[in-house]
């Protein structure tokens, strides 16, 4: 999903995808893809309607080996060193549209935000499981345990790490 100067805002991507008859042609560029490098296949988010920030994105599957599809250098990175994070390029890479994802164009945002929150939840418990494994012995208050119910409208509550940062924090998914 992430483009060089696009930020966290999913909705700007510039990757465009225009249709050529049985296919799009693909052309933009994607930073930080974890597995950039190895992966065969790549769902990639593109605007198949440049004017439209929503609506306008779709998911189409990338292959290794398609013209114009090229992999660049392996990005340096602070841990998990045995997965690789690539910078990507797309130019006029041929798609067949039998790789659009959902059938049908401008469904990629919604695609990709349905399962984003329990994404990032999962990263943050994995984050807390790690801080509790380092060992600290120091007398700091521990993250308290959040609880969570993932049904259709993810919810979550949780205590705050120290008396001194206030209320319990509430965060609740986008759709809720």
């Amino acid at each position: 999903m992430t483009e060089p100067g696009t930020g966290s805002d999913l909705a700007s991507i510039a990757t465009t995808a225009r249709r050529d008859g049985d296919h799009h042609v693909v052309n933009g560029a994607k930073t930080f893809i974890t597995n950039g490098i190895n992966a065969d296949l790549m769902i990639t988010a593109v605007k198949t309607d440049p004017t439209q920030k929503h609506r306008g994105m779709s998911l189409l599957v990338l292959e290794r080996g398609m013209a114009g599809f090229e992999r660049g250098r392996n990005l340096d990175k602070l841990g998990q060193h045995a997965q690789d994070t690539a910078e990507l390029s797309f130019t006029d890479v041929r798609v067949p549209i039998a790789n659009l994802l959902g059938g049908a164009e401008g469904q990629g945002f919604t695609q990709l935000v349905t399962n984003l929150p329990r994404e990032r939840l999962s990263i943050a418990i994995a984050g807390v499981a790690a801080a509790r494994t380092t060992g600290s012995t120091s007398s700091s208050p521990s993250v308290a345990a959040t609880r969570c119910s993932a049904t259709s409208s993810t919810r979550c509550t949780g205590s705050p790490t120290a008396p001194s940062l206030g209320s319990t924090t509430r965060c609740v998914a986008a759709g809720s």
